[in-house]
């Protein structure tokens, strides 16, 4: 992941303010979770957020609105720097990973959640970090017609519930370990409908999706032999 490793290159990067990927970011764009979408709407200057049915809808007139202080683009990620929602005397980073053509990027569920009072020592901290970030899928507003064209998980066949059983597990052995440190509250059940949604787009079905959709997919093959075998694997 060869990112800054002198000083000279961190004061590199922290001078580009990344007007360019700032400006393809802004939109509209939507994360799954188990009862609708959220909606993460970027502008040049503030992220507001807001919880949505799956026809987007609102949910209610909550709204949270944050300013963006910075966007910065290194080589394996994009940070957004605002002031922290705990404590706005300080900063803190959403880290973006596998920004996809204006179709998709990942919100890293496992990046560095340090504060600082200082912008610059954030991009120095975030840049010297390699290790392996996993993220939630964030799809933009655009890319949802398209999203809604792929194939109806109700007509998926057997065949192609064992593959998306076998993405769903893979994923879950794939990030096992390191979301171990992270397991906390509901952080565990996101996590879960995340991966469930993210396999069923790498098999070529629609990811917008909720539980009451989901659990009859379930229900319908989980007594066959070969889906519960796969299943299982989670357990060893």
């Amino acid at each position: 992941m060869g990112i800054l490793k002198t000083i000279m290159s961190i004061i590199f990067f922290t001078g580009i303010i990344s007007t360019g990927m700032s400006q393809e970011l802004s939109g509209k764009w939507y994360m799954v979770n188990r009862s609708g979408l959220i909606e993460v709407d970027i502008s040049k200057d503030s992220i507001i957020n807001r919880s949505l049915f799956t026809d987007l809808a609102p949910k209610n007139d909550e709204v949270r609105s944050n300013e963006i202080v910075k966007t910065v683009h290194l080589e394996d990620r994009i940070l957004i720097i605002t002031p922290s929602m705990r404590d706005t005397t300080v900063y803190s980073v959403m880290t973006l990973i596998n920004y996809s053509d204006n179709r998709y990027f990942q919100m890293a569920w496992n990046g560095i959640d340090t504060t600082s009072n200082s912008v610059d020592s954030l991009i120095e901290i975030h840049s010297q970090d390699n290790r392996k970030l996993y993220g939630y899928n964030v799809f933009s507003e655009e890319y949802l017609d398209s999203l809604n064209s792929l194939k109806a998980i109700e007509k998926m066949p057997l065949e192609d519930f064992k593959k998306f059983a076998r993405e769903y597990v893979d994923r879950i052995k794939m990030t096992k370990k390191e979301f171990k440190k992270y397991n906390i509250g509901y952080a565990a059940v996101t996590y879960n409908f995340q991966l469930l949604t993210q396999s069923l787009y790498e098999v070529g079905y629609n990811p917008l999706q909720n539980t009451r959709t989901i659990e009859p997919l379930f229900k319908k093959y989980f007594d066959d032999p070969e889906v519960q075998s796969i299943l299982n694997e989670v357990r060893k």
